[in-house]
């Protein structure tokens, strides 16, 4: 699910203009001084909630929702010249304002629900980014929940067979609604 929201933001941003590439993650670069401004996606550290759930006259039955979590990047590099602190910021505030955008416009699309729980400017160690000479740019952690709707399904994906409607006669008797 992550992996495919990864995906449409990526279209999405690219019609609003943002030139910066959106991928699925974990980030695998080696050499981190020459990042590249970009977006990962990735489920790895994230945590999840399931929260029951109770349908009536579904099927399939909605059992829970999964709330699946995911962190989202932004590496951000400014290119002006004799960048600052500030400079390297403002470009991560502006990607991260589409951003934000971009998962509302394709969760609705989807009809899921879209929580923003966290985020946070890092530093290199933070990052997983130990070891730097110097630092090319920003790297801010957002922390996002979807919804997943958990349906009581075979294997297969489908939907668990349908039971007869019973009707209760005043006598105390069961007697099937259709014959």
């Amino acid at each position: 699910m992550i992996y495919d929201l990864a995906k449409e933001v990526a279209l999405e941003l690219a019609e609003q203009g943002c030139p910066y590439r959106v991928v699925y993650g974990p980030d695998r670069f080696t050499d981190v001084s020459a990042a590249d401004t970009h977006i990962v996606f990735s489920r790895i550290g994230s945590s999840e909630l399931v929260v029951a759930n109770t349908s009536f006259k579904q099927n399939p039955k909605l059992r829970a929702i999964r709330r699946i979590g995911a962190t989202v990047r932004v590496i951000a590099s400014s290119t002006l010249p004799g960048a600052l602190q500030e400079d390297h910021e403002r470009l991560a505030d502006q990607i991260l304002d589409l951003l934000i955008i971009a998962i509302k416009k394709v969760t609705a699309v989807w009809r899921v629900e879209f929580n923003a729980v966290s985020g946070q400017f890092l530093d290199a160690e933070s990052a997983y980014l130990p070891g730097l000479e110097t630092w090319p740019g920003v790297v801010y952690d957002l922390q996002i929940q979807i919804d997943r709707g958990v349906f009581d399904r075979t294997w297969q994906g489908e939907a668990r067979p349908e039971t007869t409607d019973y009707t209760f006669a005043h006598s105390g008797t069961c007697a099937p609604l259709h014959e």
